[in-house]
């Protein structure tokens, strides 16, 4: 069976002032109700004791002199809230996993890179130069000597010798190499310290503050005149 339902919008400034005070009241009592239930419920998961006796319903219609109607309204929506704040810790799981999988993938890439690096260096401290050509690097023999290079898709570097090739570039190229890992395991640490704090923390959540209650005002004349 299909329902079809109307309703009229209802403006302050066009109501009676008791039942505008009345309206008033009851919202700011149902959302100290909320908050209040949502609340409960954080201590009880982070410390293990329940903060109230009894059920949380019973406790907060006798709180807040609330009808059933109101008291089950506010419970539910205090789960529905705690619920979602799940939803979202699992998210950020999720996406923690797939940083760590991204910098773990870096790190590799960049290892292999500072070991062909040193390989290099190490060939050239024995005077058997050794180039990685699958790298871009190559050897070219010249009237004036041997002259190495390394090939881009766009352009290329030139070091007229040996000397120069392993100063200018190899020791520079495995010094930067070196502080791009360390930077690395860094962010690896810090992502594998936020996976630990979202398996062990029990999230809260903010309702709202007086900035947020700026904020929904988007016109110059209405920013200045909360009241």
């Amino acid at each position: 069976m299909k329902k079809c339902y109307f309703s009229n919008r209802i403006y302050k400034h066009k109501i009676p002032h008791d039942v505008n005070q009345e309206l008033s009241h009851s919202l700011r009592l149902y959302n100290r109700a909320v908050r209040t239930a949502y609340a409960w419920q954080t201590k009880h998961l982070r410390t293990g004791n329940k903060p109230y006796e009894g059920t949380l319903h019973l406790v907060i219609r006798k709180r807040f002199q609330l009808n059933d109607y109101y008291t089950n309204s506010a419970v539910q929506q205090a789960n529905a809230l705690r619920t979602s704040q799940k939803e979202l810790q699992v998210l950020y799981l999720k996406q923690a996993d797939i940083t760590v999988q991204s910098i773990q993938k870096k790190l590799k890439n960049e290892r292999r890179k500072l070991t062909a690096f040193r390989n290099m260096k190490q060939s050239i401290a024995t005077g058997k130069p050794k180039l990685y050509k699958r790298m871009g690097y190559q050897m070219h023999q010249a009237a004036s000597g041997a002259v190495y290079a390394l090939h881009h898709k766009n352009e290329t570097h030139i070091w007229f010798s040996l000397y120069l090739f392993e100063h200018r570039h190899l020791d520079k190229e495995i010094k930067r190499l070196k502080a791009r890992i360390g930077q690395l395991q860094h962010r690896l640490l810090r992502q594998e310290q936020k996976k630990e704090k979202l398996k062990q923390t029990i999230s809260s959540a903010l309702f709202g503050s007086r900035s947020f209650f700026r904020k929904q005002y988007t016109m110059h004349k209405d920013q200045k005149s909360h009241a």
